[in-house]
């Protein structure tokens, strides 16, 4: 992985073939749990290509197909009260608007929570796009994002790690630079926590598979935050140009 650098008067990173399989599915997971619906090859849909295939798949209706009013244009607010999410790393991405006033929460979460959700998946969505599919004209590999679009690509990546901290129960300062001291390999403060964990020096199989699959998710977590702030350095100066 490449960081963002400006080519062309576009900033510019680089993935291989694994960098672009593991950061296109982090994506499309996110997406997912957003309520993206999946397109035919698997992949998450954008919300009106979603809609529009539901409009198809029902025949259109009264008042339907190309001559229809862009539903896309009309707000879209639930006339019911909507529950706050039972996972917590969605909660993270639509979390209360005020956690003092749940009345107050509660109505704004009705008013705005398909519209938040169907602006995160839209980000997600395109992001995953570029990054498994390349850009035309471009090495493959490249993603490449206009100076126009990096804060929405910042944002998307922003929603990522929310997730991934939630996974890695990362909730502080510390157990992030905690995160980063494992990923630099530090095999004898991993053993001491064995230790302290259950007095041995080496974990169970299972204990194992869970270690690796964490140390994997904080893996990706560290990339993806270095990737962000590459991009976010290049656009603060692009903005003070």
């Amino acid at each position: 992985m490449r960081d963002f650098r400006r080519e062309r008067d576009h900033f510019v990173a680089r993935l291989d073939a694994t960098e672009r399989q593991v950061v296109g599915g982090v994506l499309a997971d996110v997406a997912f749990l957003l309520g993206a619906q999946a397109g035919p090859d698997g992949g998450p849909l954008l919300p009106d290509e979603a809609r529009a295939l539901r409009s198809g798949a029902d025949g259109g209706g009264a008042g339907g197909g190309a001559g229809a009013p862009d539903e896309a244009r009309l707000p879209d607010w639930s006339t019911e009260a909507v529950p706050v999410p039972d996972d917590p790393a969605v909660r993270r991405l639509l979390p209360d608007a005020s956690p003092d006033e749940p009345e107050v929460a509660a109505e704004f979460r009705r008013l705005t929570e398909a519209d938040l959700r169907a602006t995160k998946i839209t980000r997600l969505v395109r992001l995953f796009r570029a990054v498994v599919r390349g850009t035309d004209g471009w090495a493959e590999g490249d993603l490449v994002v206009a100076p126009a679009d990096a804060a929405e690509v910042a944002a998307a990546l922003t929603d990522v790690r929310l997730v991934l901290a939630d996974r890695l129960g990362l909730e502080t300062d510390a157990q992030v630079d905690a995160l980063y001291a494992e990923l630099d390999g530090r095999a004898a403060d991993r053993a001491r926590r064995w230790r302290a964990r259950g007095g041995r020096d080496r974990p169970t199989a299972e204990e194992e598979a869970a270690e690796r699959s964490q140390r994997a998710l904080g893996a990706v977590y560290g990339a993806l935050t270095w990737w962000q702030e590459t991009l976010v350095t290049l656009l603060s100066c692009e903005r003070r140009r």
